[in-house]
Formats: C-alpha cells, sequence, structure tokens
C-alpha cells in the first residue's frame, strides 16, 4: 500500500445536498422519475469553452447501459462512434451500451439543461447513477478548493469510472472493436483498480459524497472536515 503517496483533498459533505452545486451556477441534480426503471439526472451546464469546459466527458462508453439525452433548454453537440450530431430543445437521443460516445453544450454563449435517464441495473456493481455523479463531481470540487491538491487524480477518476462500468474510449483505425475494447479494460483496471485502489489506497464512494443504501458502505480513512459546501462563487 503507497497511501502516503496519494493526496486527497479535504472531503466536504455533499451527500444530502439536491440539487448538487458545481462551479458557479452551475448544478446536478436527480429528480425522481416516474419509471421507477430509471434513473435520472438534470445537469444544468457553461457554455463551450474547450475540450476542458466543465461537463464535458471524455470518450467513453457504457458496459450494459443505454443512455437517453433530452434537451430542456439550449443545444447538445452528442458524438457517437465519431458522428456529431446537435440536438436541441425538446429534441432526445439515445446511446446504445457500447457506442463511443461524448457530448459537450453546442453552444459558446449560451446555457444548456440536459435530463439523463438510464435504466436502474440490479447487483452490487455501481452503475452510472447518483453515486458516480456525486463522488465524481464532489470529489472535482474539493480539488479546486484544496489549494494544496489542484487537478484531480487521474487513478481516483479512473476507479469512479471502473465501478460504474464506464470505459474509457480509444478508437485505433484499422483494429478491431474487441481489441480497442481489451486495450481499454486494460487501462482502467491497471490505472484505477491496482494503482488507484490497491496501491494508492483510493475509494470507491466516500459518505461525504454519497449516502450509501441500507447504511452499506466502506470505512474511509480521511481527510473529511465535516465541512458544509454551498455554491461555489
Amino acid at each position: 500500500m503507497l497511501s502516503f503517496l496519494a493526496n486527497p483533498p479535504k472531503r466536504t459533505h455533499t451527500a444530502s445536498l439536491d440539487p448538487l452545486p458545481l462551479v458557479g451556477h452551475y448544478t446536478s441534480s436527480f429528480p425522481n422519475s416516474p419509471k421507477p426503471s430509471i434513473i435520472a439526472n438534470r445537469q444544468f451546464l457553461p457554455p463551450y469553452s474547450g475540450p476542458n469546459t466543465f461537463g464535458t466527458p471524455p470518450y467513453h462508453y457504457h458496459l450494459r447501459q443505454y443512455e437517453t439525452f433530452t434537451v430542456e433548454s439550449g443545444s447538445l453537440l452528442v458524438t457517437v462512434d465519431e458522428q456529431k450530431s446537435e440536438v436541441r430543445t425538446g429534441e432526445s437521443v439515445t446511446v446504445q451500451p457500447g457506442q463511443y460516445h461524448t457530448f459537450r453544450n453546442a453552444s459558446e454563449s449560451e446555457d444548456l439543461q440536459i435530463l439523463i435517464e438510464l435504466p436502474r441495473l440490479g447487483g452490487n456493481v455501481g452503475m452510472f447513477e447518483e453515486k458516480f455523479l456525486r463522488n465524481s463531481f464532489s470529489y472535482g470540487m474539493d480539488c479546486k478548493r484544496d489549494g494544496n491538491v489542484g487537478e484531480p487524480s487521474p487513478w481516483q477518476m479512473l476507479l469512479f469510472l471502473w465501478d460504474a462500468e464506464i470505459f474509457l474510449a480509444f478508437p485505433i483505425k484499422g483494429v478491431p472493436r474487441k481489441i480497442q475494447r481489451g486495450v481499454s479494460w486494460i487501462v482502467m483496471f491497471v490505472g484505477g483498480v491496482v494503482i488507484g485502489e490497491r496501491l494508492l489506497g483510493y475509494k470507491r464512494t466516500y459518505p461525504e459524497y454519497y449516502n450509501e443504501p441500507s447504511g452499506v458502505g466502506e470505512q474511509t480513512k480521511g481527510e473529511g472536515d465535516g465541512a458544509k459546501v454551498g455554491k461555489e462563487d
């Protein structure tokens, strides 16, 4: 265990906040879906200002879940298997399991509000749902707040992604998709599980960020300071 090499931020208590404050006045909320089999997340995101714009995920795919985006205001640029399409207010698009995709605000001047819906799958594996979003967003915000940390650890982020069955996509021209996915699996497992979890001691979830159902949570050592976070100015 090389946990002394990790540099976790002071964790603020965000698990009970809904909406979850992000950068400035932007938020992520978790509305109840009329269908119990569906997980819903509403994201209010800033205009696009480059690849590092908050709320612009890396090119990735979901192992088992389809994902439906509905634009509530603004316009969304979705890239699916390298094909770009613009989704406008009132329109929806669904990405199937295994399809490489990313998305971002299509506008450089207007805010974007989208509703993301996914099927709720059974089992103990942490899917792309409230657990993943609360942990990854809150961790990223705490890294910004803690001047001793700076950028989020790639090993921690890979572990969050691995736990949610979200795999980074590595499209390699001329290489079969199965081999591409094999490369992705190796990168995600080694980076997230071997380095992030086993060597550096990062966790797949933190009680400050997410209330584990039925009181089943991982014991975390740590740096949580018990502070209640508000919206960032």
